[in-house]
């Protein structure tokens, strides 16, 4: 450019820059970094003035990461990228911070996209690490924002990516972890602290986040309150309700250590069926229908009150409406379901071997039998005669190829 007589200035840079970020090239973080050190050097040495890095210039070079970390986000390398990139993020945080407070220079002090990034970041790489550095930025920003740096005024997308990391993070109590920061950024929200708002999308990532988590009573009510609150949203914004967050409430209840968990989970099944009214769209689909049978196979029959004859009524209906459906149909996992639901719930060895061979035979005209169907048969008759069904132990291990031809 000097040779056709243009200097080159912070606009220009910039601009390259942000094409490189957004080539998904997988260098392109490495030569944004090259080309930020050239302007730092330009711009110290004196050679051109007009090259002066500012925050535009440190953000580029970050979505140049980001980019590279989300071209790779199916990769079995996924976490050790992340971590590479979480490392090259944090890195040109600190030195935007480093500049700004010993050469006063305003203009590349990091606001909140830029921690937004490092957050966003952090939501690959699963495990405590993370989830502790997401509540730290968070501490940290608010606290920055509370004396007097406006640039760091909390988002809703800075909260959500918070309770993201959480989410994703698969420790050990995440759902008191995602309600803490969840009850921090109602309060903010509620007190007028900063102009923020809860919305579907945060509860969305609640729900997700605890389906990972054996909860409790009072958190299977909370996720319960939760899905009626992302409806009362989708009202509200006249926004499009899938059926995933209905199905991760089922999952929490399935999961719980709560009593009646498969009436817990078909109230859900029933709710959905409502919430049909306003938008018709709105179905049931497989994932709904083996939730609710892994609810009752998952029955606690320890529990007070538990009545094995409404588990199976249950299990029965939820199997039926799944058949009847005119677009959805039973898998090997709603076979070997059923089959675990007869084992633990009929007590009579005659009633409950005329049901498992029922489930079994049609199991095979659909031809879904595979290796854990066989395995809950075995299991379920181990003692018992398998001449109905087998001609001896041994032909289990060779099935006809009619019994299993949609799952090969």
């Amino acid at each position: 450019m000097t040779k056709v007589g243009v200097q080159s200035n912070e606009v220009i840079y910039n601009s390259v820059l942000n094409a490189i970020a957004k080539s998904g090239h997988r260098r392109a973080g490495e030569q944004a970094e090259k080309l930020l050190q050239e302007m730092i050097t330009l711009y110290t040495s004196g050679k051109n003035i007009l090259v002066k890095p500012d925050v535009r210039t440190y953000t580029c070079v970050m979505e140049a990461w980001m980019n590279f970390k989300s071209k790779y986000k199916t990769s079995y390398h996924t976490k050790y990228i992340g971590e590479k990139v979480v490392s090259k993020i944090d890195r040109i945080l600190q030195q935007m911070k480093q500049v700004s407070s010993t050469t006063g220079n305003m203009d590349v002090e990091p606001d909140i996209f830029n921690y937004c990034m490092l957050i966003d970041a952090l939501s690959v790489c699963e495990g405590q690490s993370s989830c502790n550095r997401a509540l730290g930025i968070l501490d940290e920003v608010e606290k920055a924002y509370q004396a007097g740096n406006w640039k760091l005024q909390p988002t809703s997308h800075f909260y959500n990516s918070v309770l993201n990391v959480i989410a994703q993070s698969k420790v050990p109590d995440t759902s008191k972890l995602l309600f803490n920061v969840l009850d921090r950024f109602e309060d903010r929200m509620n007190n007028g602290d900063f102009r923020i708002e809860t919305d579907t999308i945060t509860y969305s990532i609640v729900l997700r986040g605890m389906r990972n988590d054996v909860c409790d009573e009072a958190a299977v009510n909370r996720a319960e309150s939760i899905l009626h609150l992302i409806l009362k949203n989708v009202e509200k914004r006249n926004y499009k309700l899938s059926t995933t967050s209905f199905n991760n409430t089922i999952k929490i209840i399935a999961k719980s250590d709560i009593a009646n968990k498969a009436e817990r989970a078909w109230s859900i099944l029933e709710f959905l069926k409502k919430t049909q009214g306003l938008q018709p769209e709105l179905a049931p689909d497989l994932i709904t229908y083996n939730w609710i049978l892994h609810a009752c196979s998952l029955e606690r029959s320890e529990k007070k009150d538990f009545n094995p004859l409404k588990t199976l009524e249950i299990a029965s209906k939820s199997y039926t409406e799944l058949c009847e459906s005119q677009n959805l149909f039973p898998t090997s996992a709603t076979y070997s379901l059923l089959l675990i639901i007869c084992r633990r719930f009929i007590l009579n060895d005659f009633l409950k071997r005329n049901a498992m061979e029922e489930i079994f035979l049609r199991c095979c005209y659909n031809g879904r039998v595979n290796k854990v169907v066989v395995q809950e048969i075995q299991n379920g008759l181990h003692e018992m005669s398998f001449e109905n069904i087998f001609a001896n132990e041994d032909s289990m291990q060779k099935l006809p190829h009619e019994w299993e031809r949609n799952e090969l």
